[in-house]
């Protein structure tokens, strides 16, 4: 039996918060999480940011 792994967020914002970590390594990781789906949100909308 094969499992599948899920994920808390769809690969583009994980690419986002990789990007988003490398600019601003001197801030804590869930406050760089927290502005990159606050500016996403506007483009992906919730379905965007929970599948």
């Amino acid at each position: 039996m094969e499992s599948q792994r899920r994920r808390g967020l769809p690969h583009d914002v994980l690419i986002y918060f990789v990007l988003a970590m490398v600019l601003y390594a001197n801030v804590a990781y869930e406050e760089v999480l927290r502005l990159v789906i606050e500016g996403l949100r506007p483009l992906l909308g919730e379905e965007g940011l929970t599948q």
